[in-house]
């Protein structure tokens, strides 16, 4: 189990509508989407010979209480295309960032630079705990056959594949050529994100025709005992989605890419790259002659997927959570996710890519092979910065008055109940224990029984007549879990012995 995902197991977050614990609730509580805060200088930008141009698409995990980075590389010297080219950079705390000297990939007579032999797009790294030592590293990415030139090693049964891949690697930095495999004939984006009972959640990118425009949409598969499951269409814009676009002033819309937080209860929250297309429309591909948007602003939404494999559900209103409002200047344009997210011990982070430009880049009559060439001496077109926010505390359930939640739920013996919950200068928060059968309060475990909890609190333990104990003995029915709020807000609860 990896470092940020241990963190995960106990407390279970609320979501939104489909959390399995939620019984029933009053009409008053609402759902709450809390932004997180985000760090007004990026965190890592180009400098180096092989990066000057840019950094992007940053994939991050902790590893034996350090953190790594591999990114996608825009070099000084550009040659006007999409690079496919990973750096890898190293940090103690997650901010300070140092690159790696990987002496692997020559770049004008040396090899003292961060390159890994990695020639993909899109890089998603996970660790595999529990694989053999030399397969500890797994990536995902996509391959294109141009990519080989300059990589040493050999490629050759690749030569003529154009789509996603996966490899292993022992260190991270050296991946062995012929452990790089195809999985899947589509291409560009993919997140991957280790899941807590092991294997990895991939969401890859597919173009479909639909509403009269091509658009990009993904699919879901699950890596498991060193196989990928057949791919299914899992994330497709909607009208709601169109509708939202021109009521920001753009054309039409489309999906970019996600994040993804899988969590130990099955859900996974997932944080949706919003493309919102602008005129002039583009035509791909050309065989086709299709429309579709390839100028535009890109922000983020958050969804969730309460069951493996189930449906992605859009948070109420799809409220955006990271968009030009509340990022630096320097990201305002576009906002691309890490894979997945970083769980620390007092706080969940987001690594992002910014850029100020567009997808597809905009501005009147401004030459972009030399606007980008300029931007090597300005840290790049593209940087990668930081959001975070409180451990457990991304959605919350909010009561301006009093107002009841009722959890499905039947504490084992010995257990007791912790809630992560804030509440005002006059507020409170009680619990209760319920007999699903008549829904009577256990004796000992009423409301008026409970120790009010006021206050801010992240994992304050519920007390009845001074008892932590949720049964203090065998009980022969399910329960319910009564929580009243006044005046507060509650992100988590956990059961715990």
């Amino acid at each position: 189990m990896t470092s940020e995902q241990s963190t995960q197991q106990k407390c279970q977050q609320f979501l939104f509508d489909g959390h399995p614990a939620i019984f029933g609730m009053t009409p008053g509580l609402h759902y709450q989407l809390h932004r997180p805060t985000v760090m007004e200088d990026a965190v890592f930008q180009g400098s180096h010979e092989v990066d000057a141009l840019g950094v992007s698409y940053a994939s991050v995990v902790r590893d034996a209480g350090q953190y790594r980075m591999w990114y996608q590389a825009w070099p000084k010297k550009w040659d006007e295309k999409d690079v496919l080219r990973v750096g890898l950079a190293q940090s103690d705390d997650g901010i300070v960032w140092k690159r790696c000297n990987c002496n692997l990939v020559e770049v004008n007579g040396s090899k003292a630079n961060p390159l890994i032999n990695l020639p993909i797009h899109s890089a998603n790294i996970i660790i595999q705990e529990s694989a053999p030592s030399d397969q500890r590293y797994r990536v995902f990415g996509y391959f294109h056959p141009r990519a080989l030139v300059g990589i040493p090693g050999n490629f050759d049964h690749l030569a003529d594949y154009d789509g996603y891949v996966t490899a292993t690697s022992a260190d991270g930095i050296y991946w062995p050529p012929e452990n790089v495999q195809p999985i899947w004939d589509s291409r560009d984006v993919i997140s991957a994100a280790p899941l807590p009972q092991g294997g990895a959640m991939l969401i890859m990118k597919q173009i479909r025709f639909l509403r009269g425009l091509a658009r990009r949409t993904f699919s879901q598969a699950y890596w498991r005992n060193n196989q990928m499951t057949q791919p299914l269409e899992a994330l497709v814009p909607d009208l709601i989605d169109e509708q939202m676009s021109i009521e920001k002033g753009f054309l039409s819309a489309d999906y970019y890419g996600i994040g993804l937080d899988p969590r130990a209860d099955g859900a996974t929250l997932g944080f949706l790259w919003n493309f919102r297309h602008q005129s002039p429309m583009g035509t791909f591909p050309e065989e086709y002659r299709q429309t579709w948007g390839n100028l535009g602003q890109v922000d983020i939404s958050v969804v969730a997927q309460f069951s493996p494999g189930g449906a992605w559900h859009h948070f109420p209103g799809r409220p955006t959570w990271l968009d030009p409002t509340n990022v630096p200047e320097w990201a305002d344009g576009c906002i691309y996710t890490s894979p997945h997210v970083i769980h620390c011990p007092d706080q969940s982070r987001m690594y992002f890519t910014g850029s100020r430009e567009y997808h597809g880049w905009t501005g009147a009559g401004i030459d972009y092979i030399k606007y980008f060439s300029d931007t090597k001496n300005e840290g790049g077109w593209a940087r990668i910065g930081l959001a975070h926010w409180p451990k457990d505390r991304l959605i919350s359930l909010s009561a301006r008055f009093r107002e009841k939640l009722y959890l499905n739920l039947t504490p084992k013996k010995g257990q007791s109940l912790k809630l992560n919950l804030k509440t005002k200068s006059n507020g409170q928060a009680r619990v209760a224990i319920l007999d699903a059968k008549d829904n009577k309060p256990l004796p000992g475990f009423s409301l008026e029984d409970c120790q009010p909890i006021s206050g801010d609190h992240t994992a304050v333990v519920v007390h009845w007549n001074n008892k932590t104990n949720c049964q203090p003995a065998p009980h022969p029915h399910k329960t319910l879990i009564e929580i009243e709020l006044t005046n507060a807000e509650i992100y988590a609860y956990s059961l715990e012995s």
